[in-house]
C-alpha cells in the first residue's frame, strides 16, 4: 500500500484554512494542523512533514 503524502499547515486562523484542510484530505494527503509556530516545530520534531504551508505571519510570536 502506498503511504499516503504528509502535509503540514500552521495558521493562527483556523477558521480560514478549514477548507484547505478538507481539499487535501481529499486529495489523499495525510494532513497535520498546527496552529502557532511552537506549535508547528514540535509537530516537525515529532514526525517531519514532507512539505508544509504556512501563514506569512504565524511567527510573530
Amino acid at each position: 500500500m502506498k503511504t499516503p503524502k504528509q502535509v503540514l499547515v500552521v495558521d493562527d486562523r483556523p477558521e480560514e484554512v478549514d477548507t484547505l484542510l478538507t481539499y487535501l484530505r481529499r486529495q489523499g494527503w495525510r494532513v497535520e494542523y498546527a496552529s502557532s509556530g511552537e506549535e508547528a516545530l514540535q509537530k516537525v520534531k515529532a514526525d517531519p512533514p514532507r512539505t508544509c504551508s504556512s501563514a506569512i505571519g504565524i511567527c510573530r510570536e
